[in-house]
């Protein structure tokens, strides 16, 4: 049986689209072969987000069309200037 990592090789990269308080936006990158459905995304909610190898905050929820979705990140305390982080690739382990 293939792990979970393997079933989510394709969800692992994305981009920062906009920031507000300690939340952010980013768009999730989809491989051609790759779709998204409840069960991926359930997998996905409460992983950890990292910029930069930094880790920045874990994932809230997953938002919007299944052929492009979205994720909710609830940034860390350490956070001080959440716009910053606007246009940055995002890794998710």
């Amino acid at each position: 049986m293939p792990s979970s990592k393997s079933k989510d090789a394709g969800l692992r990269t994305g981009k920062i689209t906009s920031c507000v308080g300690n939340m952010a936006i980013a768009s999730l990158k989809l491989t051609s072969d790759t779709s998204i459905n409840l069960n991926k995304a359930h997998r996905l909610y409460k992983r950890k987000v990292s910029v930069n190898n930094k880790r920045i905050g874990r994932i809230l929820d997953v938002i919007g069309r299944i052929e492009r979705p979205y994720l909710v990140i609830r940034l860390n305390r350490s956070i001080e200037k959440s716009d910053s982080l606007v246009g940055k690739k995002i890794s998710i382990n």
